[in-house]
């Protein structure tokens, strides 16, 4: 029998998603500082309208996100490792998974926009003016909160 050992290994174009998961406090700030952004740029809106629209096309955004990642490269290596009864298969980052985990980010960002201009669009009880520059925005700020804090988090913290 071939047993399988596994550490959490994460597929390339799925850091991005799995960060605020990893780093909770990266998480929770991205979903605080995109909720600011929409209240401070509609102030007619409620900032529980806000903080529901922001919940919203974030969990759109990142279950479509992991979909679309898994038919993506994973940058990921597989090989055997001993002998009969003791064989294991290991699967760690091959060559290219830093690069493919660079790439994944403005992949990522991109989709983001894109998905979620499409949830406010279709949540039309929450009037957004503008609504591709609001999410664009809030993105941005999104983005730069996520790889910082993460970075941050994983070199000095964790």
């Amino acid at each position: 029998m071939i047993s399988t050992i596994a550490n959490v290994i994460i597929p390339a174009f799925s850091v991005p998603y799995t960060a605020a998961l990893l780093f909770p406090v990266a998480g929770i700030s991205v979903l605080i500082a995109e909720t600011a952004v929409f209240k401070l740029t509609h102030q007619t809106v409620a900032w529980w309208k806000s903080a529901f629209l922001v919940l919203g096309m974030n969990a759109v955004s990142t279950v479509i996100g992991f979909i679309i990642s898994a038919f993506l490269p994973d940058g990921l290596e597989s090989r055997l490792t001993g002998s009969g009864e003791h064989a294991v298969w290991i699967s760690q980052p091959g060559d290219n998974w830093t690069t493919l985990m660079y790439i994944a980010f403005p992949v990522a960002y991109v989709l983001s926009i894109l998905i979620e201009y499409a949830v406010v669009r279709m949540m039309k009880q929450i009037p957004i003016d503008r609504p591709f520059r609001t999410v664009a925005f809030a993105n941005t700020l999104s983005y730069i909160l996520l790889i910082t804090v993460s970075y941050i988090w994983a070199e000095y913290i964790w």
